[in-house]
């Protein structure tokens, strides 16, 4: 049966990621004239589908308002699999986005700060960076960090590619410096953070 999730949690689009419908096989064909975003008026709103690069997931990206109503209308028509199977039927998803207390602030100082190593803040949970930010001056914040405990590294970027790059030992190039800083990050829903890095 050809069907799709979305990566809606409870009916709730996060404000800073985009909406994803997950397909149980890889789409053929996609008319997009069939898949509509709009408030509760049906009123259309701006935003732009695409497709990922293993034709499984589309990506629906807008300026997502806060706190804001959305519906959804996904023709059964609009999509196919190379068999040709469209969707059992037309759905209307009714959903919500989430409102800026259902995320935590955070205000991060550096002391001895330098562009000159091209510092970038990465947030870690697990083997997966969650969020990573090139620093450009003695203080970040973010007013929409999503709750959860986090690690935080400092990636010095050397050659500035936005990644960590291992060393060459014939070459004899260092791999670049990752700094682990001491102490978990927990951010909370609705509440400000305030914490100095030492660099």
């Amino acid at each position: 049966k050809f069907r799709y999730t979305t990566s809606l949690i409870a009916n709730k689009q996060e404000l800073i990621s985009d909406l994803e419908l997950s397909f149980s096989r890889p789409f053929k064909n996609v008319n997009y004239t069939k898949i509509n975003l709009t408030d509760t008026n049906f009123k259309p709103i701006g935003y732009t589908i695409l497709p990922d690069s293993t034709s499984k997931k589309l990506i629906i990206k807008s300026n997502w308002g806060k706190g804001s109503n959305y519906i959804l209308t996904i023709n059964k028509d609009a999509i196919s699999d190379s068999m040709n199977n469209t969707l059992s039927k037309s759905d209307t998803l009714k959903f919500s986005t989430k409102d800026e207390n259902d995320y935590g602030s955070l205000v991060l100082r550096f002391k001895n700060f330098s562009s000159s190593n091209h510092p970038v803040l990465q947030f870690v949970q697990g083997d997966e960076i969650k969020k990573s930010i090139l620093i450009t001056s003695a203080q970040w914040s973010d007013k929409l960090l999503i709750p959860g405990d986090y690690e935080l590294r400092i990636l010095y970027d050397t050659n500035n590619d936005g990644s960590w790059t291992p060393g060459n030992y014939l070459k004899k190039i260092q791999p670049e410096k990752v700094i682990t800083i001491d102490n978990k990050l927990s951010i909370k829903a609705n509440w400000d953070n305030e914490r100095e890095i030492q660099l």
